[in-house]
């Protein structure tokens, strides 16, 4: 399951491998009965740009791995398990050349982005953690791991349990969405030289923020007198988008995202009907459907849907999968659309 596309047309995701069949005691019917069910496990997948592919090692034998993001020199980041029990805890690791290493970022932690220097985002699972009164609750906190070394980011502002972060720049900003002991407020913040910054859109009565590009343009949604609306920052300025937009899905330096855009049309079951775009910051509009088929310059076409946006362009599509039609998936493709 290709999941993320890297800066150099590399894909991470994971796969299902089988490892044989073992025999279970079940109920059928009412009844005590032996039965004979398949085994597998979950492995990290690595995707070159030519289409190559690699099974990342596991931390141990046959135990689950799954992959998340990787970086242009090829490091992978996600977690993976050290028993193949199915109650066995994750933990975060990085594979470089292929081979895991352990974060130390401790049981119940994952690793979630990788930036150009290598530095690595994740989170773990603090057991100690006290809320306000003194009583104890399930506190996530982010990390980062550079160099061998872990940081824990655990200076939260006051009022503040848990931190949900959504990404990770080259210069090592990091946008976080804060929730309050009350689990009810939220407040947006850019973590950046060791500091928990505010970052709420003037006069929004709430700042939510969903992804950073490499260069630290910030995107993300508010509401605003009741309304939803999609808006990115950066150089220290917020702009609002098109009222329109429903979602960004990812954003490049170069100023392209890619855009969930509502018609204003309904389906027959009234549900919205959106369209998926390359949108320019200058206006310029690039329609791309959804489950659609694309048109290559060799005159074929491709027909999927868009999983992911690198830095560069690049999109992920899901080949052969077109939503409401009698197709089923055939795999992964990566396209550079002429736009």
């Amino acid at each position: 399951m290709p999941m993320t596309l890297g800066p150099s047309g590399q894909v991470a995701g994971w796969g299902s491998i089988p490892d044989g069949t073992t025999i279970k005691l079940t109920i059928v019917d009412g009844k005590l009965v032996f039965v004979r069910v398949m085994v597998s496990h979950m492995v990290g997948l690595l995707w070159s740009s030519t289409g190559q592919v690699t099974a990342l090692k596991p931390l141990v034998t046959k135990a689950d791995a799954t992959a998340m993001r990787v970086n242009a020199s090829g490091w992978v980041v996600g977690k993976a398990r050290k028993s193949t029990s199915s109650s066995a805890n994750d933990f975060a690791v990085v594979w470089r050349n292929g081979t895991p290493t352990d974060l130390g970022a401790g049981a119940w932690s994952d690793a979630t982005h990788v930036n150009s220097a290598g530095q690595v985002l994740g989170l773990q699972h603090i057991t100690n953690a006290k809320d306000l009164t003194g009583h104890a609750y399930p506190k996530r906190q982010p990390f980062l791991w550079a160099n061998g070394k872990l940081q824990a980011l655990s200076n939260f502002p006051a009022g503040i349990s848990n931190m949900d972060c959504v990404g990770l720049s080259d210069a090592a900003q990091i946008p976080c969405n804060g929730l309050g002991f009350d689990f009810d407020t939220n407040t947006a913040y850019l973590w950046s030289n060791g500091q928990y910054l505010p970052l709420n859109f003037p006069g929004a009565t709430s700042t939510r923020l969903m992804g950073i590009t490499p260069g630290g343009a910030v995107h993300g949604s508010v509401q605003i007198n009741g309304a939803y609306r999609l808006f990115i920052w950066r150089a220290g300025q917020f702009t609002l988008m098109p009222s329109d937009w429903t979602y960004i899905q990812a954003m490049t330096d170069g100023g392209l995202l890619l855009v969930y855009r509502d018609t204003g049309q309904k389906t027959p079951s009234g549900d919205a009907v959106t369209v998926v775009e390359i949108r320019s910051l200058s206006g310029d509009a690039f329609a791309l459907g959804h489950g659609q088929c694309f048109s290559l310059t060799t005159g074929a076409q491709v027909c999927g849907v868009i999983v992911d946006m690198n830095n560069q362009g690049q999109l992920l599509v899901n080949q052969g999968y077109v939503p409401g039609a009698s197709v089923s998936s055939t795999g992964q493709v990566v396209l550079t659309p002429a736009l």
